[in-house]
This record gives structure tokens, sequence and C-alpha cells, in this order.
């Protein structure tokens, strides 16, 4: 179930409305689910990638096997800490 949101937000006022009910934001384990997601999303939207610093996660705690950058992303991997998927 995906909820899509029309009201520009935070990365972390995402999370809290996704939350709230009990769901988190998307995690992605395909180009399959991408595309998908991609022919959802109207706008630019966060996902549920996140960085210390040094490794990324899900929020939901799903494993990190897939990931699909906009070229030359992450501009600045030590510094970024959410991701947002580009429309």
């Amino acid at each position: 179930c995906y909820l899509l949101w029309e009201s520009p937000v935070s990365f972390a006022d995402a999370q809290g409305i996704c939350r709230f009910p009990g769901g988190d934001l998307v995690s992605i384990a395909s180009v399959d689910e991408q595309d998908v997601l991609n022919n959802l999303f109207v706008t630019n939207s966060w996902i549920g990638l996140v960085s210390d610093g040094l490794n990324w996660s899900w929020t939901d705690g799903q494993p990190v096997n897939f990931t699909y950058w906009a070229p030359d992303a992450p501009s600045d991997p030590a510094n970024e800490r959410c991701v947002e998927m580009l429309k």
C-alpha cells in the first residue's frame, strides 16, 4: 500500500506521516518496484533510504540490496542523510 501526500513536507514530517498509521517510508527492492513508483509519483518524493554518514539503510529495517541513483548521486555522501526520489 502506498500513501501519496500531495503537500510538500520535510523528510522528518514525511516519515512521521507514514509512521502514524503504522507504516514507513517506502523501501525499494528492485528495478520493477522502482518503475511502479516512478509511474505513481507526480513530483519528487521522499523514500526511506537514510545514511549515518558512512552506511545507507532503509528506515523500515529492510536490507539495502538495491539502489538506483541518479547520475552523480549522492553528490555529497558524507553529508547527505536522506534520499528523495526525483521525478
